[in-house]
This record gives structure tokens, C-alpha cells and sequence, in this order.
């Protein structure tokens, strides 16, 4: 009787046989996905920074609905963070 073949780290391929992907096939330089320029940002604008800040659960969900009530009135290109650049702005005229 001949020796029996060791499955030992062959996983899926034991059962199913060798799996071979179909090729992908795209040219250098082309993103598959491109993701959407937001509609706060025009070409005229300074680019606009990462940043990260920390806020309580409260100032989220205020800045949930306020950002909801936005949509809701017909206003969807203003997005979170147009929200709080404005609300920034906002304080800054105030205290100055």
C-alpha cells in the first residue's frame, strides 16, 4: 500500500484543489476608486489640513443634528467639517 500524501498546511487547497486569481488588470497610475473632492472645497481654496480634536458626546450629537438639520433643508454640500470651520469662525468674530 503506498504512503498516504500529508494535508498538513495545505488549508482550503486540500479540499478544493490550487485556487488561482484572475488576473487584475489596470493601467499605473489610475485610481480603480476614485474618491469624491469635497463640495466644500473649491480649486480657488487653500488646501485644507488633518486634524484631530477631541470632543464629549454631547458636542457630538450637537454637531449630528446640526449637520442633519443641514441636509434636511436641501443644504448637502456643506459637510462636518465645513460645520466646524464655521463654527470656529464664528468665535474668533466674536471674541475679537
Amino acid at each position: 500500500m503506498p504512503k498516504r500524501v500529508s494535508m498538513k498546511g495545505r488549508g482550503l487547497e486540500a479540499v478544493y484543489g490550487a485556487y488561482e486569481a484572475a488576473p487584475v488588470h489596470r493601467s499605473a497610475g489610475v485610481d480603480a476608486y476614485p474618491q469624491p473632492s469635497s463640495p466644500e472645497q473649491q480649486p480657488d481654496d487653500q488646501a485644507l489640513l488633518k486634524a484631530t480634536f477631541y470632543l464629549d458626546r454631547d458636542t457630538i450629537d450637537v454637531l449630528e443634528n446640526l449637520w442633519l438639520t443641514e441636509r434636511r433643508r436641501g443644504r448637502r454640500g456643506r459637510s462636518k467639517s465645513a460645520l466646524v470651520r464655521l463654527a470656529i469662525r464664528l468665535l474668533a468674530e466674536r471674541e475679537s
